[in-house]
């Protein structure tokens, strides 16, 4: 299960309303196998202040960041462009 934290949620309703059925997708697949290619899922070590933070892949120019909260619950607590997020 994934959870959209509120700061996504507000990002998605204003920001990037654009990526609300990419991320949808996303998520599915995500569910599905998040080691499916395309995703580019990934563990997130430049984040020091979430323990257990992945990466992935929304869409060529978005990355979305998530916690792993156990038990096969999941936080996305931030979605922006790969500059925003520390992508280079």
């Amino acid at each position: 299960c994934i959870v959209d934290s509120d700061e996504v949620l507000k990002r998605l309703n204003k920001k990037y309303q654009n990526l609300r059925d990419r991320w949808a997708r996303t998520k599915e697949k995500l569910i599905e196998n998040r080691l499916r290619g395309g995703l580019n899922f990934k563990p997130w070590t430049k984040d020091t202040t979430v323990k257990e933070a992945y990466s992935v892949k929304v869409d060529d120019g978005f990355r979305a960041h998530l916690k792993h909260e156990g038990a096969g619950l999941w936080t996305a607590y931030i979605i922006g462009t790969h500059k925003e997020l520390g992508h280079g």
